[in-house]
């Protein structure tokens, strides 16, 4: 608690107010890139006490029919809802000054080390990154690109010697991979979903980003497909697809970026709690909570492994 500092009326004050600056700078601060934030529909803050969330899956059933004028029962048409719950889990780290450094630094007028303030929302943003990658199987916690809820395939042996991956295959081959996703998405749901969006795998990415499309455009692959492909508008590349796919393949993953097929949630936005007396020291914990990935929409989305 506050009132349990071991420091004079000066030095907490000095102490109160420098930590105050720390949080504020904290949000000033550019952090290397962390995509989860850019590539999943995101929520934060909206139930920092919940404990776990219920969701549903939703699908259409029914359908119209040809009727005749004087019908009296029209064909009905629903939603169904399967009903999902997720645990919700914290992420914590913390950072600290030693007594002996508060009181130089109020000694002095010296403001305290922003660098390990920055470091404990860092190391928590990088691990929600991963969670909204690839989940955490030990919580329970769902990631986009490994999500039990969405279906894929191997891509089809067509390379040289059989092969499933593009360093064996030709651009009109890869291209073909490109478009199965696109495809399958629109075909398993009688083209009412289509995805705007995949990702690659690093390696991967840079191959078609280079490769001509033939030996008479100077198109790449990745140009040619997005030039025709009327449905895919964003391709990026994440390097946790590198091992994303059954047995650690790497992995392509189609999916539509919009918040009502799938979103991350984080009940508890990042919080730097009071300070923590701790032997000789004044601990800060921080901390936020994630409800990983859920999928509103799975039909929405697709995964091809092998490439």
């Amino acid at each position: 608690m506050l009132h349990q500092l071991r420091l004079d009326a000066a030095e907490n004050a000095f102490f109160l107010r420098e930590l105050e600056n720390v949080e504020a700078r904290l949000y000033e601060t550019s952090y290397p890139e962390l995509k989860y934030d850019r590539l999943i529909p995101t929520e934060n803050g909206f139930d920092p006490g919940a404990l776990s969330l219920i969701y549903r899956e939703l699908r259409q059933v029914g359908g119209a029919k040809v009727i005749s004028d004087k019908s009296k029962r029209l064909p009905r048409v629903d939603i169904v809802g399967t009903e999902n719950a997720t645990p919700v889990k914290p992420l914590g780290a913390s950072f600290g000054y030693s007594i002996q450094e508060l009181k130089a630094a109020a000694k002095v007028g010296r403001s305290l080390d922003q660098a390990r303030a920055n470091a404990a929302r860092e190391s928590i943003l990088r691990l929600l990154d991963s969670i909204a990658a690839i989940g955490d199987s030990e919580s329970g916690i769902k990631g986009l690109l490994n999500h039990s809820s969405v279906t894929g395939t191997t891509a089809p042996a067509t390379g040289t010697g059989s092969s499933t991956h593009w360093h064996d295959k030709t651009a009109a081959l890869i291209l073909d991979d490109l478009n199965l996703g696109v495809s399958t998405i629109r075909g398993n749901t009688l083209g009412v979903e289509a995805p705007d969006t995949l990702l690659l795998p690093e390696a991967e990415y840079t191959r078609i980003a280079q490769l001509r499309a033939d030996t008479t455009s100077d198109l790449t692959v990745l140009k040619f497909f997005l030039a025709t492909n009327p449905w895919v508008k964003n391709v990026e590349p994440w390097h946790y697809l590198s091992t994303a796919g059954g047995g650690s393949t790497q992995r392509m993953f189609f999916y539509r970026r919009d918040p009502s097929k799938v979103k991350l949630r984080n009940p508890g936005g990042y919080e730097q709690l009071p300070p923590q007396e701790d032997g000789l020291e004044f601990v800060v914990p921080c901390w936020m909570t994630t409800a990983g990935i859920i999928f509103y929409k799975p039909l929405s989305a697709y995964y091809l492994d092998g490439i």
